[in-house]
């Protein structure tokens, strides 16, 4: 039962509190916090748990049933029933794999272990017992002081109150679900996109709108369209080295997004993972730094270009959200590490920061230049590729009517992972597209690995039993 003490029920909302509720236990099972065959508490106990009426349980539970979440047993009870995970199985661990190009976060090798040993002890040092005390919500207020100076470096600028510190990219994007989203709201995304960002918007039964992307960015003319008829409540995008393409925006079609956004009253979502890097001595534009109206909620992530394990990051948050959001974040975790917190602070403080980026920066542009020069050298005739800007995705299809799925699994058996490009797409269905991301592989092993991996797809399109699509998938704008 202890599970349920998480679900918040706002009886302030236009939201029946039944569907409400639906939403919560939807969010438990998606997230396998109630496991398969799990037994769900009785109404009655449910009901006095949560202070609502038996009938909001019996109504709750009907919709969960219907919509095949859970199933009932005459005189048992009803049980949470098993879901389709063909999405992706994020906790998948081989030992056997001898190439992940599923992973997207960076070679433990890289990780600076002996600067953030000595942070650590300086911070024992200097704070003693309230290094450990709980946080505030909204962050760390010298880590936030010291955010927002380097975001200023990057012509970002924002008020404290704004930078609410978070655990990760993905935790900002469910607590946003949460707090301004309601069933059947309309979410705008990018096609393909993060299947994380994806998986939360269908957690809270988003209705996700697709625009294809291509080399500038989102299609600006269906973007309009779109907005314009259906009204929705927030564009989620990822304007640099988009996942799983790899493309950014041009200016112009960054422009574009704003502008749209401001016309027609809606808020933009930007999930910024790896604007940090320079490839080829590009800057890129953010987003965020072009917004003069307010419109961006931005999502920064440092998992990605520092240690994943810390579980670190910040959102900036337009005035009329910061509250609903700080409050989504108390019932969430209470707060982000603050042991974390002050060491990261110290870290960005005494420009260690900017060491580690120029070091990985230098690393990475050797990974995505050599993969680049692989695949030009290597790459089987009948297998497209869509040259990324930049970043360490790199997007593949094969030939009409082979399944991606297939050659996932194909992989598998002989110690090898890779992504179908199914998992980028609301609908999950099966798909000629699939995603490497090169992050976790060690720079020696670039040019072995992904010979290995041409290999084994010119064995994989032999069989023409893997041709098992009927149509070819065109959701890619191209």
């Amino acid at each position: 039962m202890r599970v349920f003490n998480e679900i918040r029920l706002d009886r302030g909302k236009k939201t029946p509190i039944y569907k409400q509720l639906y939403y919560e236990i939807k969010q438990l099972i998606t997230f396998n916090k109630l496991e398969c065959d799990y037994k769900l508490p009785s109404i009655r106990e449910l009901s006095d748990l949560l202070k609502v009426n038996n009938s909001t349980i019996v109504s709750a539970y009907k919709l969960l049933e219907k919509e095949g979440y859970v199933y009932k047993r005459a005189g048992s009870g009803t049980f949470v029933k098993k879901i389709d995970n063909d999405i992706v199985d994020i906790e998948f661990i081989n030992s056997d794999i001898l190439y992940d190009f599923t992973n997207a976060t960076t070679d433990s090798s890289l990780f600076p272990i002996d600067e953030f040993k000595e942070l650590m002890n300086r911070v024992i040092d200097r704070d003693k017992g309230t290094t450990f005390d709980y946080q505030q919500s909204i962050g760390y207020l010298p880590l936030r002081k010291a955010i927002k100076k380097q975001l200023e470096e990057k012509n970002i600028f924002t008020s404290l109150d704004s930078i609410q510190i978070i655990s990760g990219t993905q935790q900002g994007i469910d607590i946003l679900t949460k707090t301004i989203l309601d069933y059947g709201d309309i979410v705008i995304t990018e096609s393909p996109t993060y299947s994380g960002a994806l998986y939360s918007f269908k957690s809270r039964s988003s209705r996700i709108i697709e625009i294809p992307v291509d080399r500038d960015g989102i299609d600006t003319t269906i973007l309009e369209q779109k907005i314009k008829n259906l009204k929705p409540k927030v564009i989620y995008t990822m304007p640099n080295y988009q996942n799983p393409t790899g493309f950014s925006y041009s200016i112009e079609t960054m422009k574009k997004v704003l502008e749209l956004a401001e016309k027609y009253n809606t808020y933009i979502i930007e999930d910024d993972y790896i604007s940090d890097i320079e490839f080829n001595n590009k800057k890129v534009n953010v987003l965020k730094s072009l917004d003069t109206n307010n419109r961006v909620i931005y999502l920064k992530s440092f998992s990605k270009t520092f240690m994943p394990g810390i579980r670190l990051g910040f959102a900036i948050l337009p005035i009329k959200i910061q509250r609903k959001f700080l409050l989504g974040k108390q019932f969430s975790d209470i707060s982000t590490s603050g042991f974390i917190q002050r060491i990261f602070e110290l870290y960005l403080k005494e420009k260690m920061w900017d060491n580690h980026i120029n070091k990985i920066t230098n690393i990475y542009n050797k990974k995505y230049n050599l993969t680049k020069e692989y695949i030009k050298k290597y790459k089987p005739l009948r297998l497209r590729y869509y040259r990324p800007e930049g970043g360490l995705n790199f997007w593949f299809s094969l030939p009409d009517g082979y399944s991606s799925k297939k050659l996932e699994k194909y992989l598998r058996k002989r110690k090898m992972l890779i992504y179908s490009g199914s998992i980028f797409y609301a609908n999950n269905n099966d798909t000629e597209y699939f995603r490497i991301n090169i992050s976790s592989i060690e720079l020696e092993n670039i040019g072995k690995s992904i010979l290995i991996l041409f290999e084994f797809i010119e064995e994989f399109m032999k069989d023409n039993s893997n041709k098992t699509l009927n149509h070819p998938i065109n959701y890619f704008g191209l």
